[in-house]
């Protein structure tokens, strides 16, 4: 992600209210992105969902098959991460 394109992104969340943008106190060249209320919020209600999803998927599958699918997609997740964050 560029500068500029995470720069927008930013914008966006603060323009929708889901974030504002603070000054840091212990470095005045910074800025800090925090999460509003709102922001808070739908974290907290995405994570609410993705832990249902998890355990309907780990019912499904089985317990066994369930930990080798998220090891893999441990796994996938690491390498993008590398790479997107250079």
């Amino acid at each position: 992600m560029t500068a500029q394109s995470l720069g927008e992104f930013v914008d966006t969340l603060c323009r929708t209210g889901y974030a504002r943008v603070v000054p840091d106190a212990s470095d005045r060249r910074a800025r800090l992105v925090v999460p509003t209320e709102r922001g808070r919020d739908v974290a907290h209600a995405m994570n609410t969902l993705v832990h249902e999803l998890e355990d309907r998927w780990r019912q499904e599958i089985g317990g066994r098959d369930w930990e080798l699918f998220r090891g893999a997609l441990i796994k996938l997740h690491s390498p993008a991460r590398a790479i997107t964050s250079q």
